[in-house]
């Protein structure tokens, strides 16, 4: 069940970097998706002014999982690159989403970086129709940009009017 997931999950360390302009609200939904990795306000305000992702850093992390802060990083169109280390079954890996992207997508990591698993590489090339063209959405999975923007702060819309 995932009460017991929950409780009694392979633990790992975890990197999480967001960044993207964020509203209030976002800032408060980051603060309170505290299920997986506490991110504390403090923290917000200083990646903030320093202009720079948010980067937090926490270890023992349930299952490798930060789904909660996944959702509010999409629901608030805040880029997201989330590590994990490996766990007792699984490995190390890494989640990346930006807004305009239909979905995240996931790395499996080694000491030395991506690592291009059998699974993976069917899927990108299963569509191709040339060996050329397979080398080259091979060459597109490695070079996949996973930048994070600096955090900032959405600046109040001159056009929204305002209460008196």
């Amino acid at each position: 069940s995932s009460s017991e997931k929950r409780k009694m999950g392979d633990r790992c360390f975890m990197r999480l970097r967001i960044g993207g302009t964020i509203t209030s609200a976002g800032i408060d939904a980051l603060v309170e998706a505290c299920d997986s990795v506490v991110i504390e306000r403090e923290e917000i305000e200083d990646a903030i002014k320093r202009g720079e992702p948010l980067e937090v850093e926490a270890e023992e992390v349930n299952w490798g999982s930060a789904d909660d802060i996944e959702r509010t990083c999409i629901d608030h169109d805040l880029t997201y690159n989330i590590y994990n280390g490996e766990g007792g079954s699984y490995g190390a890996g890494v989640k990346y989403w930006k807004p305009g992207m239909p979905e995240s997508t996931s790395r499996v990591m080694t000491h030395e970086g991506q690592a291009l698993t059998y699974t993976d590489l069917d899927a990108i090339t299963k569509k191709e129709t040339s060996k050329a063209k397979k080398f080259d959405a091979v060459l597109r999975w490695f070079n996949t940009d996973f930048d994070v923007p600096p955090l900032s702060r959405e600046e109040p819309s001159k056009d929204e009017p305002t209460v008196e």
